[in-house]
């Protein structure tokens, strides 16, 4: 006949079953698309660019062929909206040499040309098949209106005042990176687009979704110019795929 143990060491003992029964009732990790439905690739925390791409593991096998055309409109307002950041930039890089900060709204409409530029990139590059909308809301915080992306960027109250003139000099070494990120994002673009083509999907474990490194290689190297505390250290890495 087995005796009931008492006292503290029974009560530890019960202790330590309870939590081997909890930790074994966790569920798996899910992505947010639900399994077999999407990859989510972010940036880490806590930097203060926070890049997320939510992509679609299947895709329609017509559209790597077509997705393109239907994405130029929001090219060529990308395009555009490159000019009108690198003047705002200029304009930022003298508030801070004389003020030591970005005024807000100038900073939100910076960082809403790079938003606009990654939701357009990331269509066309057919990691998602919802169309983008035409959203320029003026806020570092990103408003949720297309679903697959975010960009956000934490707003900074103070920057040193010398820093403009010397931080392009210590990316250097990131630029070199950024020249192997672009190989790689050709090489993953041609892969995944065979890939959709005959499977209408991404292959689980593929290097990097289609294209994916190509919009983070472009906003990365327009962030750099970009007066922010932190050195950027644009590393993309895939969280979790289906």
């Amino acid at each position: 006949m087995a005796t009931a143990t008492s006292g503290p060491a029974g009560l530890a003992m019960e202790r330590r079953v309870l939590q081997g029964i909890k930790a074994r009732a966790v569920p798996p990790f899910r992505s947010r698309s639900g399994p077999d439905q999407g990859a989510t690739v972010s940036m880490p925390v806590p930097y203060p660019l926070q890049l997320e791409l939510h992509a679609d593991l299947h895709i329609t096998r017509w559209r790597p062929l077509v997705q393109w055309l239907l994405a130029i409109p929001h090219l060529m307002i990308a395009y555009a909206l490159r000019f009108v950041r690198q003047a705002l930039t200029l304009i930022s890089f003298f508030t801070v040499l004389f003020t030591e900060q970005i005024p807000r709204p100038l900073f939100d409409a910076i960082v809403m040309t790079y938003r606009y530029e990654w939701r357009a990139m990331s269509y066309a590059f057919f990691m998602h098949e919802d169309y983008p909308p035409f959203d320029f809301d003026l806020s570092s915080e990103d408003d949720g209106a297309e679903p697959h992306t975010s960009l956000r960027l934490t707003y900074p109250g103070h920057l040193e005042r010398w820093q403009p003139l010397y931080k392009w000099f210590l990316a250097i070494p990131q630029y070199f990176v950024l020249a192997g990120l672009a190989i790689a994002a050709a090489l993953g673009l041609i892969a995944g687009l065979f890939a959709v083509l005959f499977t209408g999907g991404v292959p689980r474990g593929h290097p990097g979704l289609p294209g994916q490194r190509l919009p983070l290689h472009a906003t990365g190297r327009g962030l750099r110019r970009f007066p922010h505390r932190p050195l950027p250290a644009l590393q993309p890495r895939r969280v979790r795929q289906g």
